[in-house]
């Protein structure tokens, strides 16, 4: 370790009175957990074909009336980034809502 880096650290470990962190703290990754495909065919979907302009906001808030809902298609397709979609995807809406909301959580 560089000798101003370690100079740095050392004051910062003896400032610890005035200040309870020490340093960084690295938190895991959580495991998501995504449905079977048997949990899946439970459940209708409406397709919809990923199209230029699309995102999991527009889709929830046309399908769910609210866009805070995005998370459910993005799990539901076992794709949660925006970027998992490639134009011509198609994309499963799963309904009916509240069945959808109350079996998965």
């Amino acid at each position: 370790m560089h000798s101003r880096y370690k100079e740095y650290f050392d004051k910062r470990a003896d400032n610890t009175s005035t200040r309870s962190l020490r340093g960084a703290v690295q938190w895991a990754t959580p495991e998501i957990s995504y449905p079977t495909d048997g949990e899946l065919a439970e459940f209708g979907t409406i397709d919809h074909v990923w199209k230029q302009g699309d995102n999991l906001y527009k889709l929830a808030h046309q399908h769910y009336g609210d866009p805070k809902l995005w998370w459910i298609i993005a799990w539901f397709n076992k794709k949660p980034l925006p970027s998992d979609y490639a134009l011509g995807d198609l994309v499963y809406v799963p309904f009916p809502l509240s069945e959808v909301y109350l079996h998965f959580l």
